[in-house]
Protein backbone atom coordinates (compact mmCIF):
# COMPACT_ATOMS: atom_id res chain seq x y z
CA UNK A 1 0.00 0.00 0.00
CA UNK A 2 1.36 3.43 -0.77
CA UNK A 3 0.49 6.17 1.16
CA UNK A 4 0.55 10.21 0.51
CA UNK A 5 4.13 10.77 1.86
CA UNK A 6 5.96 7.89 -0.66
CA UNK A 7 5.91 5.74 1.89
CA UNK A 8 5.39 1.88 0.79
CA UNK A 9 4.17 -0.70 3.69
CA UNK A 10 4.98 -4.35 2.59
CA UNK A 11 2.65 -7.16 4.30
CA UNK A 12 4.65 -10.54 4.12
CA UNK A 13 2.98 -13.15 5.97
CA UNK A 14 5.20 -16.23 7.50
CA UNK A 15 3.45 -20.51 7.78
CA UNK A 16 5.42 -22.44 9.80
CA UNK A 17 4.24 -26.45 8.51
CA UNK A 18 5.10 -29.91 9.35
CA UNK A 19 5.02 -31.11 6.05
CA UNK A 20 4.80 -34.76 7.80
CA UNK A 21 1.69 -34.36 9.39
CA UNK A 22 0.06 -31.89 6.84
CA UNK A 23 0.04 -29.61 9.95
CA UNK A 24 0.11 -25.52 10.39
CA UNK A 25 2.54 -25.37 13.93
CA UNK A 26 2.57 -21.56 13.62
CA UNK A 27 2.34 -18.59 11.59
CA UNK A 28 3.18 -14.54 11.96
CA UNK A 29 3.12 -11.54 9.62
CA UNK A 30 5.86 -8.68 9.95
CA UNK A 31 5.12 -5.16 7.93
CA UNK A 32 8.37 -3.42 6.25
CA UNK A 33 7.95 0.59 5.62
CA UNK A 34 10.02 1.92 2.82
CA UNK A 35 10.53 5.30 1.55
CA UNK A 36 12.02 6.51 -1.62
CA UNK A 37 14.11 10.26 -1.30
CA UNK A 38 14.74 11.89 -3.95
CA UNK A 39 18.22 13.22 -4.91
CA UNK A 40 17.72 17.13 -3.45
CA UNK A 41 15.99 15.16 -0.15
CA UNK A 42 19.08 13.17 0.27
CA UNK A 43 21.42 15.44 -0.94
CA UNK A 44 19.54 18.52 2.00
CA UNK A 45 20.07 15.69 4.87
CA UNK A 46 23.78 15.14 4.08
CA UNK A 47 23.92 18.74 4.31
CA UNK A 48 22.39 19.50 7.29
CA UNK A 49 24.22 16.84 9.23
CA UNK A 50 27.95 18.58 8.48
CA UNK A 51 28.70 15.97 5.11
CA UNK A 52 28.82 16.86 1.42
CA UNK A 53 27.94 14.55 -1.63
CA UNK A 54 30.68 13.56 -4.14
CA UNK A 55 28.99 11.53 -6.27
CA UNK A 56 25.77 9.72 -6.76
CA UNK A 57 25.73 6.29 -8.68
CA UNK A 58 23.14 3.66 -10.06
CA UNK A 59 23.31 0.73 -7.99
CA UNK A 60 22.89 -1.89 -10.83
CA UNK A 61 24.90 -0.38 -13.50
CA UNK A 62 27.56 1.25 -11.40
CA UNK A 63 27.25 4.44 -13.95
CA UNK A 64 25.03 7.53 -14.18
CA UNK A 65 21.71 7.82 -12.45
CA UNK A 66 18.94 7.60 -14.49
CA UNK A 67 14.87 8.37 -13.77
CA UNK A 68 14.22 4.36 -13.81
CA UNK A 69 16.94 3.64 -11.13
CA UNK A 70 15.75 1.90 -8.86
CA UNK A 71 18.39 2.39 -6.14
CA UNK A 72 20.78 4.26 -6.26
CA UNK A 73 24.32 4.60 -4.16
CA UNK A 74 25.84 7.40 -2.42
CA UNK A 75 29.49 8.87 -1.94
CA UNK A 76 29.59 11.21 0.94
CA UNK A 77 32.31 13.26 3.05
CA UNK A 78 32.53 15.38 5.76
CA UNK A 79 32.12 18.98 4.69
CA UNK A 80 34.91 20.73 4.67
Amino acid sequence: MRYFDGTIRNSHFYYVVDVENNTLLDSFSEVHATRSWSLEEVNGSLKNNGFESCAFYDEDSGGTVRRKSQRVINVSRVAK
